[in-house]
């Protein structure tokens, strides 16, 4: 997943929750729930079975920076609900705010917590009240990002509304990043969500864009504020203005479909594939401008190729040109993840390149590497991957991948089972 940023205290380490990113280095000794007995850590302590651990065995270990079973144990909460949210909520945020001499270790336990986090919900959001309401930025950007991947931001309305009230373009932006994960909130707030469209920072503008996309039809009330940023908006923020007009849909007052066509020539490449994105949210009322879609999944010099192929079939729902450049683009290291991505979000349409993305299910210590993102594909794909199984026990056994991998190799192997009805 390729979110960036807004601000640079996350990008300090908050912002590895969001991140779509896997890096190989530290290992982990047993799987989630596998049941192996104890085993004999690097540094010669015992290591837990983490299977038969308690609720606060596994939290300690969790918590502890010098741990071997640490990220392990992060991933036990997104396996096994717990049970005392007033304890593992704030103690998981905790690790959102640590900085370490081991940054990609330290990454990868950050994309378990955002794991966590979703997995526990909204229910989970009333334990964030001490980080929400801190007097300290970094708790603060904290308390937000979780809120993001939990949901829950409804709890914290009066809060939310007087941040995009503030002067303070930190407190905007904090608003708008918790509001990506809580439509039931940012349906309260489109007074000021479009206000934040005529924002003097266009960090704000664009996160504001970020909200009306998962909004979708529901922010129809703020549509012309989004075009006015479309029209006027810097590439960052126009570009954004695009995805969020084509997630709003069809527009009495506007045809959407060919405003967005147009600017299938724009001269940034992240102009062109977020203006695809918006079409690929209107799917068949779009289709119209699936000639000019097509165009630009044939033309090479346009550099868009793989995400005008998604788009091509969501709007036309044809298989097999799209599935044929999508298959070349898996062999362009630069943007194969990109590319497994968009597959991924066409599930079982994708099964004739099952075989394809299984050969990518190779480890290394590529921070590059698409095998994360090739597993994530297969998952999503569902029961037509079934071929791919005995690919992903294997990436489960090999001791080089550790429990991030893993665990991803394991929800992949029961989405395709649970799929299959099995």
């Amino acid at each position: 997943m390729k979110l960036s940023f807004f601000w640079s205290l996350l990008a300090l380490g908050v912002a590895a929750l969001g991140l779509g990113l896997y890096v190989f280095g530290q290992k982990s000794d047993s799987s989630i729930g596998s049941g192996k007995q104890t085993t004999v850590s690097q540094n010669g302590a015992q290591d837990v079975d983490l299977s038969k651990a308690t609720e606060k065995q596994v939290l300690e270990i969790a918590g502890n920076k010098t741990s071997q079973q640490r990220l392990e144990a992060i991933l036990v909460f997104a396996k096994r609900p717990p049970q005392d949210l007033a304890s593992v909520v704030p103690a998981l945020a905790k690790i959102l705010l640590e900085q370490s001499n081991d940054p990609h270790g330290l990454e990868a336990c950050k994309i378990a917590v955002g794991i966590v986090f979703q997995k526990i919900g909204p229910k989970g959001a009333e334990f964030l009240r001490s980080f929400v309401e801190s007097s300290d930025a970094l708790e603060i950007a904290t308390g937000c990002s979780a809120l993001k991947e939990m949901g829950g931001a409804e709890n914290f309305v009066p809060k939310m509304k007087s941040w995009l009230e503030s002067d303070v373009s930190s407190d905007r932006q904090n608003a708008l990043y918790a509001l990506q994960g809580s439509n039931k909130a940012a349906i309260q707030l489109l007074p000021q969500i479009a206000g934040a469209m005529k924002d003097a920072d266009f960090n704000v503008q664009s996160m504001a864009c970020r909200v009306v996309v998962n909004l979708g039809p529901e922010a129809i009330d703020v549509a012309p504020n989004v075009l006015e940023l479309f029209k006027k908006g810097n590439p960052s923020a126009r570009s954004w203005a695009a995805h969020a007009l084509g997630a709003i849909g069809p527009n009495t007052e506007l045809d959407t479909a060919k405003l967005l066509s147009g600017n299938l020539n724009a001269f940034l490449q992240i102009e062109k594939q977020r203006t695809l994105y918006g079409l690929a949210r209107m799917g068949t009322e779009a289709v119209e401008v699936a000639p000019d879609v097509r165009e630009a999944m044939l033309d090479e010099k346009r550099r868009v190729m793989h995400d005008a192929a998604y788009t091509t079939w969501r709007l036309t729902g044809e298989k097999e040109e799209p599935l044929k450049i999508l298959a070349q683009s898996l062999k362009q290291p630069e943007i194969v993840n990109d590319t497994l991505e968009l597959i991924g979000k066409m599930e079982g349409s994708a099964a004739p390149l099952v075989k394809q993305i299984t050969e990518l299910l190779v480890l290394d210590e590529d921070s590059e590497s698409p095998t994360e993102q090739a597993i994530i594909a297969l998952g999503n794909i569902g029961p037509e991957a079934k071929s791919a199984i005995g690919s992903l026990e294997k990436i489960i056994a090999d001791p080089r991948a550790d429990a991030l991998i893993r665990y991803y190799a394991e929800e992949a192997i029961s989405k395709i089972q649970s799929s299959a009805g099995k």
